[in-house]
């Protein structure tokens, strides 16, 4: 697990299994100052390719991130949400664009 600290606080965290990011969070207070990409960035350089994440199909903001971020769309999956969809994106060691 990553952790993102200022000043005694917690601005954000990442964790990874078995290749799949399974969180990556930044506090809204502190989006937008390159913060999630520090925490991609630090679990790309530790584990390698290929990695995966998911995100809801819906939520725009995070499939922007990711693809911009060198992740490729890779399937799409009902959600553990009634009624939506999961997309997933893989990484295979890309440069970001």
């Amino acid at each position: 697990m990553w952790v993102v600290v200022e000043s005694e606080e917690i601005c954000g965290f990442a964790s990874i299994q078995h290749r799949l990011i399974r969180n990556l969070f930044v506090a809204p207070e502190h989006q937008r100052r390159g913060l999630g990409r520090l925490l991609l960035n630090a679990m790309m350089q530790e584990y390698g390719p290929p990695l995966f994440v998911q995100t809801l199909a819906a939520h725009w903001r995070a499939r922007a991130f990711y693809s911009k971020s060198g992740f490729e769309f890779f399937a799409e999956r009902p959600s553990g949400f009634e009624g939506l969809t999961d997309a997933i994106y893989r990484w295979d060691g890309g440069s970001p664009l």
